[in-house]
């Protein structure tokens, strides 16, 4: 898992006023919104004995721990300590880690790093993103994996001929054509055309017995896939966008959005939102039960073929990404878990005595490096 991106917390309308958990990269964060609407999220333990801030209450912006009743501002400094009395002096060190954060595409993102601003990757990017053209659909799906390997499952084209069979995949015509992977710094994307069965339901009597399915493939660093797929000759377009968010090393939410052009009334959101619920269902428990759980460091200690070409294009950039150091030392981290709170450092701890934070950064594999070249 790394540090120094951006992560979707879930979509917008999830993060209000009310504060809210989240798990992400094994780090417990709270959520909630400013008067103004800002989205803040920060380190869900209190400094001083590890209350659980996400059960605290909102008093303006200001954020009261439900044991002892310190306050923190979106900052995450520490503004009162009720047992010391008014009016007093509260120690720099009183103080969670505070993350950036920004709304984009419907999700609420938070940036769990330490990069100032100028040196940050940006938000993954959505290729195709058009709420005018097309209808969007949201939703989530949990996965018992890493995250890792469900997001190489979202651009494996082979495993729709045996998994999604019953949906969008044939088994009758298997072949994945050649194709060619283009990178960028923070990504990578192929164009190809498999074929399918004819759909079901509502979408087969959209669609011609044309059985062609047109595929824009592709993934943003570090969790960001993306499908869009061209049926009836044209005639029918969706875009599904998956965001895989590792909770921890062994669960993943993905946050997704799917436009389509077609059958753009609300009526039929809900027949789009099962039928891509259905995917992830059939993906599940193939993916769970992929061994070894985590994706071997070395691309050579399992065996490719030509069709996994987009799948190497993505290990070969988290590659960079380990030898950036900004992947977190998970041995060391289990360690520790339950024992010792470890942070994901905030852009705040650059700018600041190391010595003023209470609780220690978590530890990394590597020694950190500015953001290094792409992987080709």
């Amino acid at each position: 898992m790394y540090k120094n991106f951006w992560y979707a917390c879930g979509q917008s309308e999830s993060v209000t006023r009310k504060p809210r958990k989240l798990k992400i990269l094994g780090q417990t964060l709270v959520a909630y919104r400013t008067e103004a609407g800002k989205a803040v999220v920060m380190s869900d333990i209190c400094i001083h004995r590890g209350g659980s801030l996400s059960s605290g209450t909102l008093e303006g912006d200001f954020l009261r721990c439900p044991y002892h009743g310190w306050k923190y501002g979106k900052d995450g400094a520490c503004k009162e300590i009720p047992s010391n009395g008014a009016n007093k002096t509260v120690s720099p060190r009183a103080r969670v880690d505070a993350y950036p954060t920004e709304d984009k595409y419907g999700f609420t993102w938070v940036f769990l790093g330490d990069l100032p601003a100028e040196q940050r990757p940006p938000i993954p990017d959505f290729p195709g993103w058009d709420t005018e053209t097309f209808r969007p659909v949201y939703g989530e799906f949990t996965w018992n994996a890493n995250y890792r390997r469900v997001v190489e499952n979202s651009l494996d084209p082979a495993h729709a001929a045996w998994v999604h069979k019953s949906s969008f995949g044939s088994n009758s015509n298997p072949e994945v054509p050649a194709y060619t992977v283009t990178t960028t710094e923070w990504g990578a994307s192929t164009e190809m055309t498999l074929l399918s069965p004819k759909l079901k339901g509502l979408w087969g009597r959209k669609r011609e017995v044309i059985n062609e399915v047109g595929l824009y493939t592709g993934f943003s660093m570090p969790n960001l896939t993306y499908i869009h797929m061209t049926l009836a000759n044209g005639k029918m377009r969706n875009r599904l966008y998956n965001i895989a968010v590792p909770v921890d090393e062994e669960t993943t939410i993905t946050h997704w959005v799917i436009l389509r052009d077609f059958f753009k009334s609300p009526f039929f959101d809900r027949d789009a939102h099962r039928r891509t619920m259905k995917i992830f269902y059939e993906d599940g428990p193939v993916v769970a039960s992929q061994r070894p759980e985590l994706i071997p460091e070395q691309i050579s200690a399992e065996l490719h073929v030509k069709c996994d070409a987009i799948q190497i294009a993505y290990r070969k950039q988290c590659q960079v990404i380990e030898e950036n150091g900004w992947g977190i030392d998970m041995d060391r981290y289990r360690t520790l878990e339950g024992k010792k709170a470890t942070m994901i450092p905030c852009p705040r701890r650059r700018q600041d005595d190391k010595g003023a934070w209470v609780f220690p950064e978590v530890a990394m594999s590597r020694p950190s490096q500015p953001a290094g070249p792409t992987a080709n």
